[in-house]
Parts: structure tokens; C-alpha cells; sequence
């Protein structure tokens, strides 16, 4: 457990230099980078599900839409039924 802690601070102090030497100029600008760059993506993410939630409400109402279309053709179909003894036409 320790031997990975080690290694997890080396990769650390590779990726991430400043972390070894604590200039206060660097932290708070690397800070302020990554504060940034979260509220952008928070912004990103709020505006795909509005998109997301617009998207799914018309694809909801098309549904719908084409069940009713698919009813009233079915009524329709039934009532072009040519032959005499057609069961599933509807006087």
C-alpha cells in the first residue's frame, strides 16, 4: 500500500510540479483553470439536458402522433373492405 501511495505522489509531482513547490502564483492560477473549466462544462451539461429533455418531449408527441395516424388508417382500411363476406369490415 504504500509502495503505490509512492508511486501515485512521483506521478504527481510529474504531472503536476507545482504540487512540490507550493508557489501560492501558480496554485491559485491553476485553481482558478480548473474552477473555470468546471463551470464551463456544468454549462455544457445544462445545456445538453435542456436539448436532451426538449428532444425527448417532441419525440414523445411524434409517438403519439403516429399511433394516432396508425388508428385511424386501420379504421380507414377496415372500412375499404371490397369483398362481401369480409370479417373485418365495419358497416
Amino acid at each position: 500500500m504504500k509502495n503505490l501511495l509512492n508511486k501515485t505522489m512521483t506521478l504527481l509531482s510529474v504531472a503536476l510540479p507545482f504540487f512540490r513547490r507550493s508557489r501560492p502564483e501558480e496554485l491559485k492560477a491553476f485553481t482558478t483553470l480548473i474552477t473555470d473549466q468546471y463551470e464551463f462544462l456544468i454549462a455544457q451539461l445544462q445545456n445538453a439536458l435542456k436539448e436532451y429533455f426538449l428532444l425527448s418531449e417532441k419525440i414523445r408527441d411524434m409517438h403519439y402522433e403516429i399511433r394516432e395516424l396508425n388508428e385511424k388508417l386501420n379504421q380507414a382500411l377496415k372500412m375499404q373492405c371490397k369483398v362481401e363476406d369480409c370479417k373485418t369490415r365495419e358497416n
